[in-house]
């Protein structure tokens, strides 16, 4: 989910999200989830990779 809307599976490729900060909820298969703030700066492409096992990004 970003800012409480399902997105649907992952990955998202080509999402276009506003400027700004959005609020991010990861769900695993097993069930396990992270939730976490992104940072989007206008006009700029970004590419965030979750990790599960070492519960951050890569």
């Amino acid at each position: 989910m970003i800012d409480k809307v399902p997105r649907g599976l992952t990955p998202l490729v080509g999402l276009q999200l506003a400027a700004g900060r959005h609020a991010v909820t990861l769900e695993a298969p097993d069930g396990r989830r992270a939730t976490f703030t992104i940072d989007v700066a206008d006009g700029t492409r970004n590419t965030w990779v979750y990790d599960f096992e070492s519960r951050g990004f890569r």
